[in-house]
């Protein structure tokens, strides 16, 4: 017998097996009520289809699992290490592929290396006053570890330009992903009626509350009256709504880089957002909207796209503040407790800044660290600050600063008003994917992306041809 035909009885042995498993279980679960495995189950047999039949995705599969249960997200709370121990790896594979080519060089990443530098400041001052007060450092030198190694982890992977596109398409395609989810489960709720679908639960995944999993991977917090009509509310990947939101809108915004063509696709990012049903996260989204029609794209915005956008611009903070369901005053009627909590911590950051900015007064070490004006009450300006310039730095040398400026504006925009940068992990990575994405002018005309092979990686990796697919861009001049 051929081995071409080895191979195709085992990959058929491959599919009755995981079949009669899928069978199995769900006549299992259907029959105890017990229902926590089942995305264990679909994650599982995702890999193994990989594994068999697109064995050169691995490598993107490996990387949107990192981004799943890296911190803040629904499996983060206790696979955060492993998370970043995968990132070293892929990154481990891109030098040992790339001979460590020297882009890191590069006039782009005079912004994108002080991150983790920036991140790691903003920790020692945490570790400094919580070993003042004598609380337990432990658990925040883990938490440093985390976020500083998953920051250069994410640069060693950026290393080289050709990997660049191959870390953005992993995480808009992951969220473009969960947000077809999310329509196919509408669509589901509208023809056999609401809180139809659910297929299991992530326990744990919303602090100490276990998340709904609707069909056919949605998972869900709760479901909110819109307009009179039940809708359940969106949580995505993210471990609460506003960083689904938040995910989605930068996930827009970087659509076009990836030169996918699909309006349905990017489409269904504005149905995920306005599925979270988040205050903050529409409004961060209708200013950075604004915000890219007024910069325009590429390097010579017109005057009329500057006009439109900054009225638009206006009616973005009009709509975040007073938009039915979703702006700020409607949270007064939908959660009242959550819009409490954040102002009342928010104001009490804004007191710190000005009486006392680098201890935090006496509200230090009572305040929740909910955002970042929150911060400086509970961590000193000092700290506010060094997470300010671990977003921001990313300006500092970048060609296209007008391209960068709209997703950045929602990732600091989010972490200001509505999250707290504290333990949020993936938010710093994502940082760096919104710098080099934006690296290049959308209006240079410039061709399509070529692949660029490369023999030193692993055959487990890319099949037969043992070469990792990665972007290049073909002209020269982009340099």
């Amino acid at each position: 017998m051929s081995t071409d035909r080895v191979l195709v009885t085992l990959k058929a042995l491959g599919i009755v097996i995981m079949g009669a498993a899928v069978v199995g279980f769900f006549v299992w679960d259907a029959t105890s009520g017990v229902q926590p495995l089942a995305p264990i189950l679909i994650l599982g047999l995702g890999a193994a289809f990989l594994v068999t039949f697109r064995p050169k995705m691995v490598w993107h599969a490996l990387l949107a699992l990192s981004i799943i249960i890296l911190r803040p997200n629904i499996w983060a709370t206790n696979l955060g290490s492993l998370a970043v121990a995968l990132l070293f790896v892929i990154g481990l594979g891109v030098l040992a592929s790339t001979h460590f080519k020297g882009d890191l060089r590069g006039a782009s990443f005079k912004g994108m290396l002080p991150v983790p530098i920036w991140l790691a400041i903003a920790y020692i001052v945490v570790l400094l006053r919580a070993g003042a007060a004598g609380g337990d450092i432990a658990p925040i030198a883990l938490g440093a570890v985390v976020d500083v190694g998953a920051a250069v982890a994410t640069l060693m992977i950026l290393s080289k330009r050709s990997y660049w596109m191959f870390a953005v398409k992993a995480f808009v395609g992951l969220t473009v992903a969960a947000s077809v989810s999310y329509v196919v489960t509408l669509v589901v709720w509208g023809v056999a009626g609401t809180a139809s679908g659910q297929i299991g639960t992530i326990p744990g995944a919303y602090g100490t509350t276990d998340l709904r999993l609707l069909f056919p991977f949605t998972p869900v917090i709760s479901s909110l009256q819109v307009f009179g009509v039940n809708v359940p509310r969106f949580t995505g990947f993210g471990r609460e709504p506003g960083w689904m939101a938040m995910y989605s809108g930068v996930a827009f915004l970087l659509f076009p880089y990836t030169r996918w063509k699909s309006k349905l696709l990017r489409a269904s990012l504005l149905v995920s957002l306005l599925g979270t049903i988040s205050t903050g996260g529409f409004g961060v989204f209708a200013v950075t909207i604004a915000l890219s029609i007024f910069l325009g794209r590429g390097s010579r915005p017109k005057f009329l796209p500057r006009l439109v956008g900054a009225g638009l611009l206006v009616g973005g903070i009009y709509a975040a503040l007073f938009a039915p369901v979703l702006g700020f005053a409607a949270k007064e009627t939908q959660n009242a407790l959550s819009l409490d909590d954040r102002s009342l911590a928010t104001n009490a950051g804004l007191h710190a800044l000005v009486t006392d900015p680098f201890s935090g007064g006496l509200a230090s070490g009572n305040i929740p660290n909910v955002n970042l004006i929150a911060s400086i009450a509970a961590n000193g300006i000092i700290y506010a600050l060094a997470i300010s310039l671990a977003v921001l730095w990313v300006f500092v040398g970048h060609p296209q600063k007008g391209q960068l400026t709209p997703p950045i504006v929602g990732i600091f925009g989010t972490l200001l008003t509505s999250q707290p940068a504290n333990g949020s992990t993936f938010v710093f990575c994502l940082v760096l994917i919104c710098a080099v994405a934006t690296r290049d002018p959308l209006d240079t005309g410039q061709p399509a992306p070529v692949i660029e092979r490369d023999s030193h990686l692993p055959i487990w990796a890319n099949g037969k041809h043992s070469q990792i697919p990665a972007i290049q861009f073909a002209r020269k001049d982009l340099h």
